[in-house]
């Protein structure tokens, strides 16, 4: 039976009637003015029973709860949700509120929840009551402090948010509540005090919390760029640390961060010696055992002890006796010159006048070769050459240009600072001119600068030291053009010039490095920076407009990308045969080469490649880009990193929807997704599945399916799966079976959504 909702008058339990139901002679008494009233006097039984004749359940409910009549409050508080008592049981505080709950009625259930203790239950209730006040309240109650955080923040209370957390880390810390809820409310504070302006402050906090992700994204987010960094190191996310490195406000000294903590000092020191860091660059290569660099840049920022120091370990006496004079050290100058003196007599009694004579010749031989255009030659030659030989900073000097046109500056720096002292007192203007150069093309401005400042003032006509300082000290307004595809000229010719001729007066063309239908790509150095850049160009404008809008897209959307994964593109400049753009040289070679020449490949250096295209990819999906033609021939890989070219056919938002219509196919048919097979207007996904038939090709040393019209070849990519991997590499681990299928789902909504779910599931791939 359920329970009949009742009255007491007069000692007697009077069944009660719905409203409609009652006499007329009671609803004549008016029972809400009669439950107010005895508010008002502070009968709240009185009340309650009159709220309850009016038909007013939850204020009826309400002073029950206040009375503490549980059996009350559950009779009011079913009758405001259904209108009835349910019958055939009879239901306590925590029954009557999960019946409510599970019907919606969370409203009413609130109250039971309270007066039974099940605080967490009533903050859910209240939540989704959207009573955000009383659910904060309520989970308080439960201990539930990021609950209750929550509830404050989304009811635009960011303080009382922030001071409930405090108060659970108090609490917590008071009760021992476990080290991982604190951590938990603690990263909550960091997150709500960053928020708030307070970074230091949470900065401070966050230094102190254990390493984990989250850790690292809030240090990050409060601008602690190196301990965010340090953090992912210390987890071993090296992916994470070298995105957020590329993204930080000093890249070179976080990515150096990076190469010291991974066992790589080398490459940290040549980092920060481009970048002009001496300091950093010394101590990274006194890591690795390369004392003659470090030696170098200790003597740049006048440390000449320890350059001493270092010099003496690389084996190079006159240049440690040098640096121990200039410290005040004449007793240690001394005897490493003694030392000097006597190698170089022992040299000399064994070889004599007949080494001497050989040297010589092989310096003649190289002077040779260069004068017959054998560059290669003559630089094998004058490499070969030793510091305590005779004509060494001749050769020195004939190398350093050599150096510096294949983008060697560092080398040719280091050259020239190892010649004797004796011999660069007779050449220091020479070596001051292609120290010079080499700090110019290393983009070190400053360096460069006092170098042919002092050139110009002690030769005032040597070769071009003054106009290219006069052009350091007011660079020259590089030729960019904000040309839309519609403005674009009709070209008077064809063919841009080939190798030895140059671009817009300021690029000399090197060598052609490829071509398509109706573009070329060249190595090219810039004159005016003295830089080696690739140029790719335009040939034929007038007949092929769709190629050259491509072309100017391909500019406005990767100077939108700064990834190391992904090729910088510098500048657009006219020519008098089209358009051409400026970018990245690389040295290396396509991944289409890789496959060719290396597979199979091991596992390990497949998760690499896979790792550097998919950060590439998160870079440009972040940015609304998709890259629409990736395969691997637009992927090249040199010795330290991997980097992802041709965005030239890349959708983007905000970039001429005439350029990429829905509807319109472009890209490889191998390596083209189904939804862009049918012409939808793809997104991230579809480049998700070209990087799915790339790691297939990576694992099976082949294509998926067998080149055929690109008619069948698309149907079979809109019907057919692939062949089983293992058919072609039977030792495929089952994880990396499971990438494959997801990256190459037919339906979009199946494969991985993001690249960053790609990159946690190459982490964790067996190698």
């Amino acid at each position: 039976m359920g329970i009949n909702p009742h009255v007491v008058l007069g000692g007697r339990q009077i069944p009660m009637m719905p409203l409609q139901d009652k006499p007329r002679s009671l609803l004549s008494r008016d029972p809400v003015r009669s439950a107010e009233k005895a508010l008002r006097a502070g009968n709240s039984p009185r009340a309650m029973d009159a709220f309850a004749r009016a038909g007013q359940w939850r204020r009826a409910a309400q002073l029950a709860a206040e009375l503490l009549d549980d059996e009350k409050l559950v009779s009011y508080s079913l009758m405001a949700a259904f209108g009835r008592i349910p019958e055939g049981r009879r239901l306590d505080l925590l029954g009557a509120a999960g019946l409510l709950a599970s019907k919606g009625h969370h409203q009413d259930a609130i109250l039971l929840f309270e007066r039974a203790g099940a605080f967490l239950r009533a903050g859910e209730s209240a939540r989704a009551a959207q009573d955000l006040g009383r659910a904060a309240h309520c989970f308080k109650q439960a201990g539930a402090w990021l609950q209750a955080a929550r509830c404050f923040e989304e009811a635009g209370k960011p303080r009382e948010a922030l001071q409930v957390v405090e108060e659970g880390c108090l609490s917590l810390e008071k009760t021992g509540g476990g080290a991982g809820r604190i951590e938990e409310l603690s990263l909550a504070r960091v997150d709500l005090l960053t928020r708030s302006g307070r970074g230091d402050t949470a900065a401070r906090l966050l230094v102190s919390l254990p390493s984990s992700p989250r850790t690292a994204e809030l240090l990050a987010r409060a601008g602690r760029h190196t301990e965010a960094v340090r953090c992912y190191l210390e987890l071993g996310l090296i992916e994470d640390a070298s995105r957020l490195a590329a993204r930080g406000p000093e890249p070179e000294r976080l990515q150096a961060q990076i190469f010291l903590q991974t066992g790589r000092p080398a490459e940290a020191g040549d980092l920060l010696a481009r970048h002009g860091l001496a300091r950093e660059a010394a101590e990274a290569y006194e890591a690795a055992g390369d004392w003659g660099r470090a030696a170098y840049r200790w003597e740049a920022t006048q440390e000449v002890l320890r350059a001493a120091q270092a010099y003496e370990k690389a084996g190079r006496p006159r240049d440690a006796a040098r640096c121990y004079e200039a410290a005040g050290m004449p007793r240690q100058a001394a005897e490493v010159s003694t030392r000097a003196t006597a190698r170089t007599t022992g040299v000399q009694a064994r070889g004599g006048g007949r080494e001497s004579r050989q040297l010589n010749r092989q310096l003649e031989t190289a002077r040779r070769c260069l004068a017959a255009g054998d560059n290669a030659r003559a630089a094998s030659l004058l490499l070969q050459m030793r510091p305590d030989e005779e004509g060494f900073g001749e050769g020195a000097i004939l190398l350093a240009p050599l150096l510096i046109e294949e983008g060697f500056g560092q080398d040719a720096l280091d050259r020239l600072n190892r010649i004797p002292r004796e011999e660069a007192l007779r050449i220091e203007m020479e070596i001051e001119y292609w120290a010079g150069r080499g700090h110019e093309a290393l983009g070190q401005h400053a360096a460069a600068i006092v170098c042919f400042e002092r050139v110009a003032v002690r030769a005032p006509g040597h070769l071009d030291a003054r106009e290219r300082l006069e052009r350091l000290r007011n660079p020259l307004a590089s030729p960019t053009l904000a040309v839309e595809p519609d403005e674009v000229e009709p070209a008077r010719t064809v063919m841009p010039p080939g190798a030895g001729g140059r671009l817009a007066d300021r690029y000399e063309i090197l060598a052609e490095l490829g071509r398509g239908g109706m573009s070329r790509v060249f190595k090219a150095r810039d004159l005016h920076l003295d830089e080696i850049v690739a140029i790719k160009t335009l040939l034929a404008p007038e007949e092929g407009i769709a190629e050259e809008s491509r072309l100017l897209r391909e500019v406005q959307i990767c100077r939108r990308i700064s990834h190391p994964n992904v090729v910088r593109v510098y500048d657009i400049g006219r020519f008098a045969g089209g358009l051409f753009v400026t970018m990245e040289y690389i040295e290396g070679t396509s991944l289409e080469t890789v496959i060719t020449q290396e597979c199979p490949l091991p596992f390990a250096r497949i998760r690499t490649l896979l790792t550097g295209i998919a950060c590439g990819l998160q870079e440009a999906h972040s940015q609304g880009i998709v890259h629409r033609d990736l395969k691997p021939a637009n992927v090249m890989v040199s010795e330290s990193r991997l980097k992802i070219l041709d965005f030239g056919i890349a959708s983007m938002a905000g970039i001429g929807a005439r350029l990429t219509q829905v509807g319109c196919v472009m890209g490889t048919p191998m390596y083209m997704s189904p939804d862009q097979l049918l012409g939808r207007e793809p997104d991230g996904r579809s480049d998700l599945y070209s990087l799915g038939v790339l790691a297939y090709t990576l694992i099976a040393g082949r294509e998926p399916y067998d080149l055929a019209d690109p008619a069948v070849l698309a149907l079979k990519q809109l019907q057919e799966k692939p062949p089983e991997i293992r058919r072609f590499r039977p030792d495929t681990p089952e994880p990396w079976r499971e990438l494959l299928d997801r990256l190459l789902a037919k339906e979009p909504e199946d494969r991985f959504q993001t690249a960053q779910e790609v990159l946690e599931v190459l982490a964790k791939l067996p190698v």
